[in-house]
């Protein structure tokens, strides 16, 4: 069994301090009585581990028990990588056993930023010319964005994320009917990003409530969001991934090319008294900008990559280390 003995009283530590630093790495702990020894032996999947090197913080471990002698109490803190809440009535003595697994509840030890490795099911989708005014339907493949950025871990245990990369293709909407359809196209392309085994739902980057699909265009420069007059709703939304990947940037998948990519929200306005109604995008890293889809009667076609952010569910559990190298990947 893999062990490493920690030794309080000031002569015993001096002497024992070498050992300590080749043979084991040294965690945090906190307790009622500082002054006690501790000795720590820790098992792996139930397997013990004798002459291994006490496991450190990031090697894709958590704790799920701890077991200790002599009536002394103490848990395993995963995210300060230590022992804490020690409560052992004054003995000079502490030997517990911690208890870790491989396969970690994602929602106890993943961080804002980590990366996670998970496939949508679904490997081709027929965007309907219906729905964008485009002249054609349009076919995307969601199982190519297989590495996610986490950039909210929820209260209840789910987990939303958006895509590390934008679409390999791009998708275009046109005119009038593109700038009806637009956000209710986008929310219904997330959704194909989803996987029944490990998502609970998904929206597309930016929607934050706002009218899926308009029945009307608006006709003077002071309408309301769902009768066509845009909307400013996706700073929270643009602000958060900011702070929790560093940037609004993303390469298409599979090249290290930049690409623009939609947001779901709408910009209208009255400009030398002719209508104009725009989609809203990342260009590269700039956000907002803007695509005119219609301007009077005139239509034009835009087209963009697309980037959705999925929420999974709770209670998953994962191997790895959330980094881009050895990303989450969920079991």
């Amino acid at each position: 069994m893999g062990e490493i003995t920690l030794y309080r009283t000031f002569s015993l530590y001096e002497e024992k301090k070498e050992f300590n630093v080749l043979r084991g790495r040294v965690p945090n702990f906190s307790g009622s009585n500082s002054n006690s020894d501790i000795h720590l032996a820790f098992t792996i999947d139930e397997d013990t581990n004798t002459g291994m090197l006490f496991p450190n913080k990031g090697e894709g471990l958590v704790a799920n028990s701890v077991t200790c002698m002599n009536d002394v109490q103490a848990e395993w803190d995963n995210k300060a990588w230590g022992l804490v809440n020690i409560k052992n009535d004054g003995s000079q003595k502490i030997d517990c056993t911690i208890h870790f697994s491989s396969e970690i509840p994602l929602s106890e030890t993943v961080e804002v930023g980590d990366y996670i490795s998970y496939t949508p099911s679904i490997t081709s989708y027929n965007v309907l010319k219906t729905t964008t005014g485009y002249s054609s339907n349009q076919i995307i493949n969601p199982s190519e964005l297989n590495l996610w950025r986490v950039i909210t871990v929820k209260d209840d245990g789910t987990i939303e994320m958006i895509s590390e990369y934008a679409s390999s293709v791009e998708i275009y909407f046109t005119g009038q009917t593109g700038y009806k359809n637009f956000i209710g196209v986008l929310n219904t392309i997330a959704k194909q990003y989803e996987n029944g085994e490990y998502t609970e739902e998904s929206r597309y980057t930016g929607y934050n409530g706002q009218t899926q699909y308009l029945t009307t265009l608006c006709a003077s420069s002071s309408c309301v969001e769902s009768a066509g007059g845009g909307d400013n709703s996706t700073e929270t939304e643009m602000n958060l991934i900011t702070r929790a990947i560093g940037n609004l940037k993303a390469n298409i998948v599979g090249t290290t090319t930049e690409s623009s990519y939609w947001v779901a929200s709408r910009f209208y306005q009255i400009y030398d008294s002719r209508k104009y109604g725009y989609g809203r995008f990342v260009n590269l890293e700039t956000y907002p900008s803007y695509e005119i889809l219609y301007m009077e009667s005139v239509e034009n076609n835009r087209g963009h990559h697309v980037r959705p952010i999925v929420i999974l569910k709770s209670g998953l559990k994962a191997t790895g280390a959330g980094t881009s190298t050895n990303p989450w990947k969920l079991s």
